[in-house]
């Protein structure tokens, strides 16, 4: 959680509004592309098979089961429609602002991340939205007629959107626990080994020594 508190309160180099725009580009595409992909799906889907009917695309393996979920990503929290109608709109807020906070680094796997989770958060909140019966899933995945842990498919059923918010979630954990680096830490470890002067600040410092040099 420091890390992620560092993110929202460290002052990031300021860099040309070209550049600013140019990294803006590609999540902005990309949360396009999953939300309609996702809600395309959704629809030619439910127009054109049965519903709760397995049809088998790849037997055994891949299959579409049209159902309608109440509950968040693979069904969690199966019922609690009017906590994600509350909840969803204030963690889009924290993911935007945090992504606009990311054209400011040179991290693209950040800003990858980023519009996954927001492209996922949004594109199931349509349907919570649009339909009070529940989000459209449809993709069954099977275990080839294998029994795991007692389940011979994965235990729910899922879409695009699900799959693109999970993801994002499990990139932005990874990202936070193993590639960031609180500058603070940075910092600290480049005034030990540089032997910085305790009434200098480490940028100080290295303007010092670029200009003795």
């Amino acid at each position: 959680m420091s890390k992620i508190s560092s993110f929202f309160t460290i002052k990031n180099p300021e860099i040309s509004i070209e550049k600013y725009l140019k990294r803006f580009i590609f999540p902005l595409v990309l949360i396009g592309l999953i939300i309609a992909a996702d809600l395309i799906s959704k629809r030619l889907i439910f127009e054109n098979y049965p519903f709760k009917t397995s049809v088998p695309i790849i037997q055994d393996f891949f299959h579409i089961f049209c159902v309608r979920n109440t509950g968040g990503a693979f069904s969690f929290l199966d019922g609690a429609r009017i906590f994600f109608l509350i909840v969803t709109p204030i963690a889009l807020v924290v993911f935007v602002f945090m992504l606009l906070k990311s054209l400011n680094t040179s991290s693209v796997f950040l800003r990858i991340t980023l519009a996954m989770v927001i492209a996922g958060a949004v594109g199931n909140y349509v349907d919570r939205i649009m339909f009070a019966d529940g989000v459209r899933d449809f993709i069954e995945w099977r275990f080839f007629g294998l029994s795991i842990f007692g389940f011979d498919s994965f235990p729910a059923t899922f879409n695009i959107a699900d799959m693109a918010l999970v993801f994002g979630v499990i990139m932005f954990a990874v990202y936070f626990l193993f590639i960031y680096q609180d500058p603070d830490d940075i910092k600290q470890r480049l005034r030990s080994k540089s032997n910085v002067p305790a009434e200098e600040s480490v940028e100080e410092y290295l303007n010092r020594k670029n200009s003795d040099a």
